[in-house]
């Protein structure tokens, strides 16, 4: 593919990139965001990457974690991030500890 014809799919990427970001700014309530399948539609990944990457050191560490009780079987943790942190790990602003 030629010069002009990346940078056109470079663009279109980062438009498609902007709209996902405002559309997780727009829909998130508050300040949190709970859990990694919504964690992972701030950033625009699967929540499976976000715990790959966590583990990985690649990816904010949750603000908290609740626990959760089931009444069979061990406990249900969910972490907790805060949406300030995801945008600016999806932005590019975000830098490992």
């Amino acid at each position: 593919m030629t010069d002009t014809g990346d940078f056109i799919l470079e663009i279109a990427r980062l438009k498609d990139r902007v709209a996902a970001l405002e559309k997780s700014a727009f829909s998130a309530p508050g300040e949190f965001v709970e859990g990694w399948t919504r964690a992972g539609k701030v950033v625009g990944i699967t929540a499976k990457t976000c715990q790959n990457r966590l583990r990985d050191g690649e990816f904010p560490s949750p603000c908290r974690i609740d626990v959760l009780p089931r009444t069979a079987g061990p406990s249900h943790e969910r972490p907790v991030w805060r949406h300030a942190d995801l945008v600016a790990y999806a932005e590019g602003r975000w830098e490992a500890k």
